[in-house]
């Protein structure tokens, strides 16, 4: 397993440096040029194979799935759901998670999010 998620990686910022290349050449071309460009065949094919790696990391890796925290980082707000199921990244036993509840209300509302 891995491997396999070394390979997901690595296909993935391979597919991130295309992306940015392509980006970079469409906005040098013009307009129509970009426009032929980005609906090209070739193009579709590219955005088929992101999906497909987009959709394998979801499987090799998880626990992004399992802890939304993870796959939310930079979520606008805090609310005492998100603050709930991320506590588990944070804190190692159920005891601690527990004990934090009574004060979890008071602490997302002090951090202003409410």
């Amino acid at each position: 397993m891995n491997k396999f998620r070394r390979e997901i990686m690595w296909a993935a910022l391979v597919l991130i440096i295309v992306l940015t290349a392509m980006s970079i050449y469409g906005a040098f071309v013009g307009a129509d040029r970009a426009q032929m460009f980005f609906n090209s065949i070739p193009s579709a094919v590219f955005w088929a194979l992101f999906a497909l790696a987009l959709i394998a990391g979801f499987v090799a890796f998880r626990r992004l799935i399992r802890v939304p925290g993870l796959l939310l980082m930079h979520a606008e707000q805090l609310d005492e759901d998100l603050v709930r199921n991320t506590l588990n990244v944070l804190l190692k036993f159920e005891d601690d998670i527990e004990a934090t509840d009574p004060e979890l209300r008071g602490l997302v509302r002090d951090s202003g999010s409410d």
